[in-house]
């Protein structure tokens, strides 16, 4: 509150977050979700439990309450809704290509009961991506491969840029997009296709070599290893970098060369 120079409008009280009295316009809560044993996955093992958190937005004119929770957590907004009695908004955080956080906005905050939004932080600060989460179209392995952000991913977002983008989806259970040239965003990173094939660990090393490639950056997505065992099987000795994806296909394993990736800002 110093920092921000609001100490003076501030008042702290140390009370039972369930029982003290929400005389108040709107309300934020931040539920623990950590025990003695580490991270947490289930709301109820929130601290104090999710749903009760909720259940005080009924308390609250309007029930505008938001709560943080985590990302990862798999509650329908269905549910959401019967706890604390109102309409609720998902919106997930990333920053630098990291999904952080998520919040849940119940009642006047939601802009309307299974709402979406996806908040991406970088260097030019704040993006948000809303729309309907529909499904996006799939096609053929273009010139450009594109990674949505996380927090485009989670939040279900995937078919809402590839129609903003002109991209389609390579494989309908698989977060990779692709189009025949980039589109500037900060919902996704593109990578210009050098090579595919089906995934085989002679067939891959041998592209490898006779490209020069053998600094790699490994990336994996619906694929049986992870990049460092791919990248012991590869032995590659090449100068020149590049960028290797190994996700499936249309039910094909596949590996795709890309040049690459400038960093992360």
């Amino acid at each position: 509150a110093r920092a921000y120079g609001v100490e003076g409008a501030a008042r702290f009280v140390l009370s039972d977050a369930l029982r003290y009295p929400l005389a108040c316009e709107a309300a934020f809560a931040d539920p623990s979700r950590r025990d003695a044993r580490g991270r947490v996955a289930r709301s109820s093992s929130y601290q104090p439990p999710l749903e009760a958190v909720l259940q005080r937005a009924r308390e609250i004119k309007g029930h505008a309450l938001a709560v943080k929770i985590a990302p990862g957590l798999r509650v329908g907004p269905d549910s959401l809704r019967s706890w604390c009695e109102a309409p609720v908004e998902l919106e997930y955080v990333s920053e630098r290509g990291e999904c952080k956080e998520a919040v849940i906005w119940c009642g006047d905050f939601a802009r309307g009961h299974g709402a979406r939004r996806a908040s991406v932080t970088d260097a030019d600060g704040c993006h948000e991506l809303d729309g309907p989460a529909d499904r996006a179209a799939v096609g053929a392995l273009r010139r450009w491969l594109a990674e949505p952000d996380p927090a485009v991913i989670r939040a279900g977002l995937i078919g809402e840029l590839c129609r903003r983008t002109g991209a389609t989806l390579v494989d309908s259970d698989v977060a990779y997009m692709t189009a025949d040239s980039p589109i500037a965003s900060p919902f996704a990173r593109w990578f210009e296709v050098v090579d595919s094939m089906p995934f085989g660990v002679k067939r891959v090393r041998a592209t490898l070599r006779s490209k020069d490639f053998g600094k790699l950056t490994i990336k994996t997505r619906a694929f049986p290893l992870a990049p460092d065992e791919i990248a012991a099987l590869l032995k590659t000795h090449g100068e020149k970098a590049a960028l290797l994806v190994c996700t499936t296909f249309g039910g094909v394993k596949t590996a795709v060369i890309c040049k690459p990736p400038a960093a992360r800002t």
